[in-house]
């Protein structure tokens, strides 16, 4: 429940001398510059300002204390078993776990508290990666301070298929509850099916910030009390309160539900602070709860605006596996109906041979969004999550004031798949199913009325072109002769086609031609779902991307209804780029990549200085060639390619097995004329030796100038997550090792002596 309280009044609490200090700082942070947080001039619309709020006097990093309550050293046999502690817990004491354990092959690492002998408590499980020296894990677990559960034994395992690890130690660990709460830049807290960007604020440390202050500006925030910090009856009430330097003060009350178990949920807060005057407010959020217990709640960044419909928008939209000639404006012999989206690429310059830097989604993703080849970022699967050092192009407009949103169709894109929610005030995926278009629509949509007037960046994903080609009824077998049973052989023309690549949907089909009929109907039905959003005018007159993480085969390379390998089939992708005085109806034809489109954008939207990689691809646009060779790097690290004057040559970095099919062999090269041969059927290496050596060299000394680096780290999927990404297609067989480094000069090898003529 929240009431407006609006009052006016005299007097202030007394600001402490730390707490004017850190205003001052803040102030000086917050002068108006372009990368300071604040879009705009103080004075004059648009104006839009994120408050960074510190705690109170009092906390900070000096107060957080941290006591081992209980430790245990592992036996010397402690090898390859579960490790039982047989004890009296006391959940009370300790809200910290911390397992210190060397680990030579992937794993799990998992806990649970037991009441003589039965498992009544544990938490989730925390992948493992090798390394060569002793790993610490944490394990935080602040519902234990609520809980009497008379706790007698612990158990620490390790799941593993082939296990080899030892456990040295575990702590008990109690901390102060604010270390376990996030702070500073904030992280991403999911409700209701949505992650915003939050701190944490305790009933022992309020929340202070200092703003500047514009006529009209309105203040608005989200408050979420957290189930796992909840107490019994706390009855915890937040109040938000903005003083001006008069001492006139606007105030506004937030009650939370408190009970445990119950759903959470956002609670937003609108504060009108016309009331206000002079030049800077100060903000102070507070918690009061009922009893002893210490109290929590989550609060989302305060944001001050003046809503302008003049305020600047970027909207990048990712078609999953859409292909590059599935637009209504391509010729095609198997057309698709796309008005929306050709009435962008209208009013648009579309890059004709655009490729995606890899052929599977999370990798391609990292790589738009961090203008970073796979090869670098080491995110070469749908598993793996991106470290917080690597920069996002979200994270680079919410550092220049601008409002995040970001909606993702599949879970492994989400705050809890690969760390793409780095920089995004607000992002939604969804906890297992996929959404189709019209929910992850639905979800942008209630969000864009909160950022009206606001600098605002977008970036939606979209899954449906991805199999299992299931299109809405009004969509369904648009494409396919009615009265045609695809999966009937005296009807359609029969192809063997492996199980491997029908999968459960397709199972028994005869007629390829179903599938890709299919697929046309998906793309229709996203266009028509993306019409709700290209035609408004925000959008229409912002700045606007459209393009995919990768294509589909069809019979490309020998590969059906998937996107398995690299060939042109798999990379090559729509890319439409629209801005306000821009090219309408441009077509270029110089090779371009996707990887490039971040600082594209943020070219486009007046940040040239920003520091970020990549080139603009505006020069194309000029009819400079942007792009020499361009380089792939396929999922699980499998093979490279290159593509350059009309010819790929695939080198496989490791012996592979796709389900039987595509065996290769270890630095095994294929060569293919893609001017005469684009479905790569034929490999002409043999017959153009000089041509594969010189293409194997550019490709090799891609491969070895890499920074030597990754941004790879151990994700958040837990048992069911892997199996979603299962039951996608996808599977994850990278090799066990910690090295990324794809390939080395002087190998003797059978192929590398075979291609060199040895």
């Amino acid at each position: 429940m929240v009431e407006s309280v609006g009052v006016l009044c005299p007097r202030w609490k007394q600001v402490s001398a730390r707490s004017w200090l850190l205003a001052v700082v803040l102030l000086a942070a917050c002068s108006g510059s372009a990368d300071s947080g604040a879009t705009g001039s103080r004075h004059g619309a648009p104006f839009a300002h994120r408050v960074e709020l510190a705690l109170a006097e009092g906390s900070g990093a000096e107060s957080v204390g941290m006591e081992v309550v209980q430790r245990y050293l592992a036996p010397d046999d402690q090898e390859l078993g579960p490790w039982e502690i047989a004890d009296s817990f006391d959940g009370a004491a300790f809200n910290r776990v911390v397992v210190t354990l060397t680990i030579r092959k992937p794993g799990r690492l998992r806990i649970f508290f037991k009441q003589n002998g039965k498992r009544i408590l544990g938490v989730p499980g925390a992948r493992l990666e090798p390394a060569s020296g002793q790993q610490i894990i944490v394990f935080d677990m602040p519902s234990l301070r609520r809980r009497k559960l008379g706790l007698t034994e612990l158990e620490v395992r390790v799941e593993s298929g082939n296990p080899q690890y030892r456990f040295h130690g575990l702590d008990l660990v109690r901390v102060p509850v604010e270390a376990l709460l996030p702070s500073g830049g904030g992280a991403l807290a999911s409700a209701e099916g949505e992650a915003r960007r939050v701190i944490g604020v305790t009933s022992e440390r309020a929340l202070e910030g200092i703003a500047p202050l514009v006529p009209g500006c309105m203040l608005t925030l989200s408050l979420m009390h957290p189930e796992k910090h909840r107490f019994p009856g706390q009855r915890p009430r937040v109040l938000v309160s903005v003083r001006d330097v008069d001492g006139v003060v606007v105030e506004e009350r937030v009650s939370l539900d408190s009970t445990i178990g119950a759903e959470e949920r956002w609670h937003p807060v609108r504060m009108d602070l016309s009331r206000l005057s002079g030049n800077d407010v100060w903000i102070r959020v507070s918690l009061e709860v009922r009893g002893e217990a210490i109290g929590v709640c989550l609060v989302e960044a305060p944001y001050l605006s003046v809503p302008d419909p003049s305020a600047p928008t970027v909207l990048l939209i990712t078609s999953d596996t859409h292909r590059a000639d599935a637009l209504g404006v391509v010729a095609s012999e198997r057309s698709v109906q796309t008005p929306f989206l050709d009435a962008l690429a209208a009013r648009s310059v579309r890059f004709s041979d655009c490729y995606s830097s890899t052929n599977v989604t999370s990798p391609s993703h990292v790589s738009i969004m961090t203008g970073t080849s796979p090869r670098d970022t080491g995110i070469i699967t749908n598993t793996g999550h991106m470290a917080e050092a690597a920069v996002t192009l979200a994270e680079r407009f919410r550092e220049r004031g601008y409002v995040t949103y970001g909606v993702a169709s599949v879970r492994h894109l989400g705050p809890l798949g690969t760390g793409l929610g780095q920089g995004f005030d607000r992002m939604a995926a969804p906890r297992s199913e996929v959404w189709d278009a019209e929910v992850s629509m639905d979800r942008l949509d209630s969000w864009l009325g909160e950022a009206v007037g606001r600098p605002l960046f977008v970036w939606l994903h979209l899954f449906d072109a991805h199999a299992p080609y299931a299109p809405p009824p009004e969509f369904d077998r648009r494409y396919y002769p009615k009265g045609r049973d695809p999966f009937d052989a005296e009807s359609a023309p029969e192809v063997e086609f492996d199980p491997v690549w029908l999968g459960k949907a397709l199972l028994g089909l005869k007629d390829p031609e179903f599938a890709l009929a299919q697929y046309r109907a998906e793309v229709d039905y996203l266009d028509a779902q993306l019409g709700r959003l290209l035609e408004r005018p925000r959008f229409r007159d912002g700045v606007v991307a459209f393009t995919a993480d990768h294509g589909e085969s069809f019979g490309s390379g020998g590969v059906w209804f998937s996107h398995v390998g690299l060939f042109p089939s798999t990379l090559h992708v729509p890319l439409l780029l629209s801005w306000p005085e821009g090219p309408r109806g441009l077509v270029v034809d110089h090779p371009v990549e996707n990887m490039d489109l971040a600082r594209t954008l943020l070219d486009l939207a007046g940040f040239q200085a920003a520091e970020f990689p990549g080139k603009s691809l505006l020069a194309a646009v000029e009819g400079v060639q942007v792009s020499g060779p361009r380089f792939a790097l396929s999922a699980n690290g499998k093979c490279a390619a290159v593509f350059q004057d009309g010819w790929q040559l695939t080198l496989n970095l490791r012996e592979h097995d796709y389900e039987g099919l595509l065996t290769r062999e270890r630095h095994q090269v294929e060569l293919f004329h893609l001017e005469v041969d684009p479905d790569c059927k034929v490999d002409v290496w043999e017959a153009l030796p000089e041509r594969t050596r010189a293409l194997q060299r550019t490709l090799m000394a891609w491969l070895m100038d890499t920074r030597g680096s990754s941004w790879a780290q151990a994700g958040s999927e837990d048992e069911e997550a892997l199996a979603q990404l299962a039951a996608l297609g996808y599977t994850m067989d990278v090799p066990e090792t910690e090295e990324r480094v794809w390939v080395k000069a002087g190998c003797a090898c059978e192929w590398c002596a075979r291609v060199a003529g040895n």
